[in-house]
């Protein structure tokens, strides 16, 4: 084999090597587009299926001008052709990565679009996302679901008395004592201000009531008082999830509301299912 007909067929194996490359990048970019940006990624799909096609041939074309046709001069337009593909794949390799690293950006913001700043939870958003996979899941399963609402009791008495920092610290370490008894199945959330919401999957409000109960001492047992003597209490209300659709978990979301104000009413420091749910409980007892 001459030595025009080596580099020839290095060259294309090489353009063959590149376009495996290229179709992987193209496959792992799409199924980032579908997974984490909740996007169609048809055109990622197509670009791996041409650079493979391209890959294809080039071992073709290395192939048939180096071994079927060996003794024969390689035209100039054939080496144009081998070194525009290597060129070619090349820009195709750097914009795929350009694309991945402003799809990795795009994903991290939209990920601290969901989470609340302070706490590291879920925000409403976030948690309306989950609740809404949650609540799918429930459906599919013919499992019923809740929703709990906690509300830190005199919230306002710990920033006007010893500042907005020492309110901030009970915030986040309320998430962490919350998160830390929550089950892997539920969503806990900070719903805004001083107050939490959460939903339940699987359970009834009423079944619901031993699990929002424990959490509730895990905040009163693990959160200090900034006062370092008292102890921070929480007022919670559940709500049964009558439908598995946005509809359905706002209207739950405002019956909670509801039996967190009875909750406050009747002394804090309690749980108190929403009136109607409480009733059907009551009659199928």
């Amino acid at each position: 084999m001459r030595l025009d007909e080596t580099c020839f067929l290095i060259l294309r194996l090489a353009t063959s090597g590149l376009c495996m490359w290229a179709a992987v990048l193209s496959l792992l970019h799409a199924q980032h587009y579908v997974r984490n940006l909740r996007r169609p990624a048809t055109l990622r799909y197509a670009g791996a299926i041409i650079v493979l096609v391209i890959g294809a041939l080039a071992l073709a074309s290395g192939y048939n001008e180096s071994i079927v046709h060996h003794g024969r001069e390689i035209a100039v337009l054939d080496w144009a052709w081998a070194v525009s593909d290597v060129l070619i794949l090349i820009f195709y390799i750097l914009a795929l990565r350009t694309l991945r690293h402003r799809d990795l950006r795009e994903a991290r913001l939209m990920i601290e679009s969901r989470r609340d700043v302070l706490t590291q939870l879920p925000n409403r958003a976030g948690f309306d996302e989950q609740a809404m996979r949650i609540l799918g899941d429930c459906q599919r399963a013919g499992l019923p679901a809740a929703v709990a609402l906690f509300d830190i009791d005199h919230f306002k008495k710990i920033n006007d008395g010893w500042g907005h920092p020492a309110g901030d610290a009970v915030l986040k370490n309320l998430a962490d004592a919350a998160q830390d008894v929550t089950r892997s199945t539920d969503a806990f959330a900070r719903f805004g201000g001083e107050e939490f919401v959460m939903i339940l999957k699987g359970v009834s409000a009423e079944a619901a009531f031993v699990h929002v109960e424990r959490i509730r001492r895990a905040i009163s047992r693990d959160v200090p008082h900034p006062s370092g003597s008292g102890r921070i209490t929480v007022s919670a209300g559940l709500a049964d999830v009558r439908t598995y659709d946005q509809a359905g978990l706002t209207a739950a979301i405002s019956r909670a509301d509801e039996a967190l104000y009875a909750a406050k009413a009747a002394g804090r420091d309690r749980t108190m299912l929403a009136a109607t749910d409480a009733a059907t409980a009551a009659a199928s007892a």
